[in-house]
């Protein structure tokens, strides 16, 4: 009980670090900050400091929220488990360090060209870190790879978990190195073309898996 509680407290001062930094600066935010950015990552378009830091403060506490207590939803009780703590931790970093780097840009600004080098390393490590993780995840209806097929086979949702960590990893790696390597006219569409490859790949391979072992049992 100890433990969990230090590790509630842990993911819940890390949501709240943005915040803390986004108080040293408030006197020296302007006004009107860039509220979206484009593709190009160029803001395009500008809104109330005050206004961006109420929606940035709902959108946290909705994700540490749904992260917090998905798994009493989840019917196959398999997310009160250390991975999925760790599961958490990772996402939980992610969006910190995102929410710090989107008052630090809005504070001090950085070159188009660097945003989305920036945004692609992280979104590069973030898919890598969950690759890492997956290959252990039990089924569940909330987090993984949750298709009609792995839903309804954990021979499925073993086998396709196992290929899809790999999958994961190396998407991962090649969005990283992307964001060194490939011009930052192209970022984003490596930033959305690789996710949306492994997630179509994944899929074909569960259904894929379910084939075989429906076949299997056949036989």
């Amino acid at each position: 009980m100890k433990t969990k509680l230090t590790s509630e407290i842990l993911l819940a001062t890390l949501m709240m670090l943005p915040f803390m930094f986004l108080a040293m600066i408030w006197s020296q935010l302007p006004a009107q900050i860039p509220g979206h950015y484009g593709v190009d990552g160029t803001a395009d378009r500008y809104d109330p400091k005050e206004q961006l830091a109420l929606v940035m403060a709902a959108v946290t506490l909705f994700v540490y929220l749904v992260l917090r207590f998905v798994p009493r939803f989840d019917p196959r009780r398999n997310l009160n488990t250390e991975l999925y703590g760790k599961i958490r931790l990772l996402i939980t970093l992610f969006w910190a360090v995102f929410l710090t780097g989107f008052w630090y840009v809005s504070w001090k600004g950085v070159a188009p060209e660097t945003l989305n080098q920036l945004v692609t390393l992280a979104v590069g490590v973030l898919f890598a870190g969950l690759g890492n993780l997956m290959n252990s995840l039990k089924p569940s209806y909330f987090v993984g790879i949750r298709t009609p097929w792995t839903l309804d086979s954990e021979t499925v949702w073993r086998r396709t978990h196992h290929f899809a960590a790999r999958l994961f990893v190396g998407g991962g790696l090649l969005v990283i190195a992307s964001s060194w390597v490939v011009p930052a006219s192209l970022g984003p569409i490596v930033l959305i073309g690789v996710p949306v490859l492994v997630a179509v790949i994944t899929v074909w391979y569960s259904y894929r898996c379910f084939q075989q072992e429906k076949a299997r049992q056949l036989g």
